[in-house]
């Protein structure tokens, strides 16, 4: 499943709001809405977040969007940054996908 905010982030990658829907449809994904109470607790991580770190650090607020979606449906979460979710959202189950295999470049002769 994904949020709101991953669809926003997903976006990106697509040239239309239908190629995005049809990527979603073919692999299967469910798209939630983020309920209130994961509103509020990413606001309360947040502001956790920004008295531990002294000032607000721009980037970090979807993040914590997409953590609070997470546990409040109950659902594991993909992440590359798994300290920041373990740190404000330990009931979360976190899965970290492989770190992706670069090929070397070759040069054409």
């Amino acid at each position: 499943m994904i949020c709101d905010i991953v669809y926003c982030e997903a976006s990106v990658g697509m040239n239309t709001r239908q190629e995005l829907d049809e990527v979603i449809d073919a692999w299967g994904i469910e798209r939630v809405q983020m309920p209130d109470d994961a509103l509020f607790r990413a606001g309360r991580a947040f502001l956790q977040y920004k008295n531990v770190n002294k000032g607000q650090k721009p980037g970090v607020l979807p993040d914590f969007l997409v953590g609070a979606t997470a546990e409040v449906h109950g659902a594991p979460l993909m992440t590359d940054d798994v300290a920041r979710f373990m740190t404000y959202f330990p009931s979360v189950s976190l899965i970290r996908p492989p770190k992706a295999q670069v090929a070397p470049a070759t040069l054409d002769a």
